[in-house]
């Protein structure tokens, strides 16, 4: 694929994307409320399949066809071929004719200019992305220390109930004010350094159940996959809009699947009780891993109503 080729790609594509996202902001409530959490969640494939389908032309916006001015000169050889020479000699240029063309002739730079822009940015977005999730990583695991004995059980409790083959690395820091997962190839649960203290051990058990289960679900890798398609889409609000929006359906799909795992019924009611504990106690305005999912985010509290219109959380 051509840079022009690129720019066209990006800008059809991005129209069509933009369309779907819209169409899964306005239905993404009453079919969580109908189908479940899950199902809201699975939506956000729609904008995601849409990069690997055939493009779709949008009309006013098609660039004209290269070859669109060789076959107009072709049509007219034969009728110049076949005019009398008096005729001919009788023919008159005009410079403005060829302002036209001479624009025309311009526009495959320009749009190459843009791809390149384009692409440019969105490898510098997504490259700095990366490395802040290295240094996260890096440093909480430089500061960040193994998990007490008395936690033992209810980690062993979760796996279990999880079936999450081998236990993740889980270790305590002061730097989290509320339990996290992140990391791809070997993820690291992060717990706060007083979890033992703040959570009974009903509530531990829940919380680690939770952050497992976006381990088990791959929800981490669907993080990183947003990220690349959030620098893809660099330009579009909504996209990073929608993400936001996607991360609120993510936690609540894994809340329903945490439910199914530990039984439902009362135990619905009482995981629900362990979010708003983990809510009220979190005291972080936002960790700096780009790829963290943590058990309570400050701007993630729409996933409570959600729960509460599927019946999951109550």
């Amino acid at each position: 694929m051509t840079l022009v080729e690129a720019a066209d790609w990006g800008l059809q594509t991005g129209l069509m994307v933009s369309f779907l996202i819209g169409l899964v902001l306005i239905i993404r409530r009453p079919f969580a409320r109908y189908f479940g959490a899950g199902a809201a969640y699975a939506l956000w494939l729609l904008p995601a399949l849409r990069l690997f389908m055939p493009t779709l032309t949008v009309p006013f916006l098609r660039r004209p066809a290269p070859e669109s001015l060789e076959s107009q000169s072709s049509k007219l050889d034969p009728i110049i071929s076949n005019l009398p020479i008096e005729n001919l000699q009788s023919f008159t240029v005009d410079p403005n004719a060829f302002a036209e063309t001479s624009s025309y002739i311009s526009m495959p730079a320009i749009w190459a200019s843009i791809a390149l822009i384009w692409l440019s940015i969105a490898m510098f977005w997504f490259g700095f992305q990366l490395v802040r999730q290295g240094a996260f990583m890096a440093r909480m695991k430089a500061t960040s220390t193994p998990v007490s004995d008395p936690l033992l059980p209810s980690i062993d409790r979760a796996r279990k109930i999880t079936g999450l083959r081998p236990v993740p690395t889980i270790r305590l820091s002061h730097a989290v004010t509320s339990p996290m997962v992140t990391g791809l190839a070997c993820p690291l649960i992060l717990l706060p350094q007083d979890f033992d203290v703040r959570f009974n051990r009903e509530q531990q058990i829940f919380a680690l159940v939770h952050e497992m289960s976006h381990i088990k679900r791959g929800d981490l890798w669907v993080a990183l996959a947003m990220l690349g398609f959030r620098a893809l889409f660099w330009p579009n609000p909504l996209v990073h809009y929608a993400a936001h929006k996607m991360r609120i359906d993510q936690e609540a799909a894994c809340d329903a699947a945490v439910v199914a795992k530990t039984g439902g019924g009362e135990i619905a009611h009482s995981y629900a009780q362990t979010l708003v504990h983990a809510a009220k106690t979190s005291l972080q305005s936002g960790h700096q891993s780009p790829l963290g999912l943590a058990l309570s985010e400050p701007n993630l509290t729409e996933k409570f109503s959600i729960g509460d219109e599927n019946d999951e959380m109550v």
